[in-house]
């Protein structure tokens, strides 16, 4: 499993990118239901999905696509996917609430499955795309 996840294949970066996820969503969904009891639930989703993303960016970006040169289109470019991944997570869960009577954790699993399906293809298609060699596949 260790040698598995230090390849950089489709599954090396595949099984970091879950790992991340899971410690960036354990990191949003604290925030999450903590600002939940002070704050209106769309604006504690927000802020715990900013709170994970921070920490996505870091690690992904020095550990599950390996890229450690800085570049600000980079940065410009996660901005834009995490601001329409962020879109389709505030709103799912705002949806899901409704379709679940209010079910937290059945949102936030929800929503969270949607924006890691945007989250990981847009990172390895075109935020930290590695540069393609001649005869190789994605």
């Amino acid at each position: 499993m260790l040698k598995l996840v230090k390849n950089n294949t489709l599954v090396g970066q595949g099984s970091r990118f879950f790992i991340v996820g899971l410690c960036c969503a354990g990191v949003d969904l604290s925030v999450y239901r903590l600002m939940s009891v002070v704050l209106p639930t769309g604006i504690a989703k927000l802020l715990g999905f900013v709170c994970g993303t921070c920490l996505s960016y870091i690690f992904n970006k020095l550990w599950t696509f390996k890229k450690e040169q800085h570049s600000g289109k980079e940065v410009l470019q996660f901005a834009i996917l995490y601001g329409g991944s962020m879109t389709a997570n505030v709103a799912t869960n705002h949806h899901m609430l409704i379709l679940t009577h209010q079910n937290i954790m059945i949102s936030f699993l929800a929503a969270t499955g949607v924006s890691t399906v945007i989250n990981f293809t847009g990172q390895r298609l075109w935020v930290f795309r590695q540069p393609k060699l001649p005869g190789s596949q994605l």
